[in-house]
């Protein structure tokens, strides 16, 4: 883990190695307060490190095979992870238990996510479907499917508006709303995969970037 100081020559160092794993990890993220850092790893397992201590302070199993992705709720002390056994896992880090077990794909998890507002799960599989979960209900909202071929790798929620950008395995980035669940508008193909995308912070709320093989694009 590296601490980065502001810019122009300031301080970059390594802060921690943080260790645990003992199989590859596939994914990470800091809770809602950056004290915490939410990992998951080929080895089934979910990890969430003590910052301040720099040690592990607790380890959850219950996936049958590999995390994909794992992501802290912005508000509670809930954690939302997805794995090559097609689960989604809805996880009380207080309990140190999963409370929810999402069952509608077919295929490996590749993303699941919060809404901004933690009322919504999101998550996307190489079934070709990104579904939307009510997380109180643990009841599908929404199945937004894509063509035959195509399956959604990565998606991103505006911060300020009800829309969701789902980049996909034919490198495209589509935008949806989230209140009439139509597609607003569409990118042109990558030249590569799209490995990352976002919303443009402070700016027009529909205006989004993707990240390809070493190029950025908004």
């Amino acid at each position: 883990m590296w601490r980065l100081r502001g810019s122009g020559g300031d301080v970059v160092r390594n802060v921690w190695k943080l260790g645990g794993h003992p199989s590859a990890l596939t994914g990470g993220a800091f809770d809602a307060k950056e004290q915490a850092l939410i990992t998951g790893s080929d080895g089934c397992a979910i990890k969430q490190y003590d910052l301040s201590a720099g040690k592990v302070a607790r380890t959850l199993n219950g996936h049958r095979s590999g995390v994909t992705s794992v992501h802290p709720h912005p508000f509670g002390e809930f954690v939302v992870s997805g794995g090559t056994d097609t689960h989604v896992k809805i996880w009380d880090m207080r309990k140190r238990a999963c409370i929810q077990t999402y069952k509608g794909h077919a295929a490996a998890l590749n993303a699941v996510r919060f809404s901004p507002d933690g009322r919504w799960v999101a998550s996307a599989a190489n079934d070709g479907k990104a579904i939307l979960w009510d997380l109180t209900t643990g009841r599908s909202v929404r199945t937004l499917a894509f063509r035959s071929g195509v399956h959604p790798t990565h998606f991103e929620f505006s911060p300020h508006e009800f829309l969701l950008a789902i980049a996909a395995s034919d490198r495209v980035m589509r935008l949806w709303d989230l209140e009439t669940f139509d597609v607003l508008g569409t990118t042109f193909p990558e030249s590569s995969p799209i490995r990352a995308l976002g919303f443009v912070p402070d700016a027009d709320p529909s205006r989004a970037f993707t990240a390809t093989g070493g190029v950025l694009r908004e």
